[in-house]
């Protein structure tokens, strides 16, 4: 199984590649939060392309604004559970 790090390494690398735009990438003790901006004008591929990235991490959603739109992904600890609302989510 891979390590909290190492998937979210992964992760960043498939949104930067994906949107073309700088990734950031905050630890905590608890888990890996990866956040970046969606271009407005993203191809539909593309989009399909990072839903299926974002399907590979714990947690993750989308923010739009009048500045535009971002979207992030936790990444949990290993052993960390996810909270009820995630699994629920999952259907787990």
């Amino acid at each position: 199984m891979c390590s909290m790090k190492s998937r979210a390494v992964s992760l960043a690398a498939q949104l930067a590649a994906l949107t073309g735009d700088e990734v950031r990438v905050d630890e905590a003790a608890s888990h890996v939060r990866v956040t970046c901006a969606v271009p407005p004008h993203l191809a539909e591929r593309s989009r399909r392309l990072l839903l299926i990235a974002l399907a590979g991490a714990d947690r993750y959603g989308h923010d739009a604004t009048a500045q535009g739109a971002h979207i992030w992904a936790e990444i949990a600890a290993d052993g960390e559970q996810l909270d009820a609302d995630t699994q629920a989510l999952k259907g787990s």
